[in-house]
């Protein structure tokens, strides 16, 4: 008796439902951004795909089939240092608000230039960690810690709610 062939079929992954990064590079309180994912990623709900970019451009070559995007980045301009931001694209207060000063372009104009070429996804959040003077001593290390655990549980709060929701 001859057994019939098996065939391989490669499955491909599902595209992640969210897509949370953070913003970031390994200079002073630029980290802000990779902190907050690294803490997302503790506890981020299934279906969200964690990642740290040194370039608001990388995040284009990511966001593929999302459904939701959240963004997290130091910034200037906000308020008080250590304050959470956050934003639904578009905003024009956005463009108002310093990023944090080591990436090619800025957050603004990578999520624009994603949205005239249509690959936007459709939900797009942005969080903005307040540093106060870039390069500046106000924001003491208890205060950035304490606004990266609120960003974070912010975002993975309204991470398992769109999951939840968009189920």
């Amino acid at each position: 008796m001859t057994l019939p062939a098996i065939q391989s079929a490669s499955i491909e992954p599902a595209p992640p439902r969210a897509l949370m990064v953070g913003l970031g590079s390994a200079m002073g309180h630029d980290q802000l951004g990779w902190w907050a994912a690294a803490a997302v990623k503790d506890k981020a709900p299934c279906g969200v795909e964690v990642r740290r970019a040194a370039a608001a451009a990388d995040v284009l070559d990511w966001m593929g089939d999302c459904k939701r995007l959240h963004v997290c980045d130091a910034c200037v301009g906000t308020g008080v240092p250590g304050r959470v931001v956050r934003w639904r694209w578009p905003s024009p207060e956005l463009l108002a608000v310093h990023w944090s000063g080591t990436h090619d372009w800025s957050l603004p104009a990578a999520l624009k230039l994603a949205e005239q070429l249509g690959r936007l996804p459709a939900e797009v959040v942005v969080w903005g960690i307040e540093i106060g003077t870039p390069g500046g001593s106000e924001l003491r290390a208890a205060t950035l810690d304490r606004a990266v655990v609120t960003a974070a549980e912010r975002i993975c709060a309204e991470l398992a709610a769109d999951i939840t929701t968009h189920a």
